[in-house]
């Protein structure tokens, strides 16, 4: 396996867990899985990456939090295949195993979150995520904004995160 060489996009506010997720040294494995699997090139992915860190570092303060990216989603479907590596990450850095569920189907799944959903059954092949997402209501939209915005001191990008901006989800700024 190999290590990554990518350089931390700095933010206002840094958790101790974001360094500590960020100098994870299979970074380059999910990245060559992301790039093979799901066809981004490997600056795309690259660029992607400080926010599926950042993502998973909120995923380790707040539980109940909902994918609202299409591209960091196709880090996290790439992060997932790669199963051993994925569940190690999740035991060492998060303290528990998060359940991934590609796309919500009912209020409650949307609702709840990713690691309180039953089990699905495996598909036969890797689930694709979708080109448009809007996967969580308003409200669970607006607790992902005030989350990361709380844990980063910055708002999520907008040209990243499939989120309302702060005016439009009646959220402080």
């Amino acid at each position: 396996m190999t290590t990554s060489s990518h350089v931390p996009v700095p933010c206002t506010r840094k958790p101790a867990i974001l360094s500590q997720i960020e100098a994870w040294p299979y970074w380059s494995d999910i990245v060559a899985v992301a790039v093979k699997e799901y066809g981004l090139s490997e600056e795309e992915a690259q660029a992607i990456l400080p926010e599926y860190q950042r993502f998973l570092a909120l995923l380790a303060a707040e539980q109940r939090l909902g994918m609202h990216s299409v591209a960091v989603d196709k880090l996290w479907h790439a992060h997932v295949l790669h199963t051993r590596l994925y569940s190690l990450f999740c035991q060492e850095y998060l303290g528990r195993f998060i359940d991934h569920v590609p796309v919500c189907t009912t209020a409650y799944e949307c609702e709840t979150g990713p690691d309180t959903n039953p089990l699905p059954v495996p598909p036969p092949q890797p689930p694709k995520p979708p080109e448009k997402a809007i996967y969580l209501s308003a409200p669970t939209q607006a607790r992902f904004w005030l989350a990361y915005h709380r844990f980063f001191g910055e708002a999520p990008s907008p040209a990243i995160w499939n989120l309302p901006d702060a005016e439009s989800a009646a959220v402080p700024a």
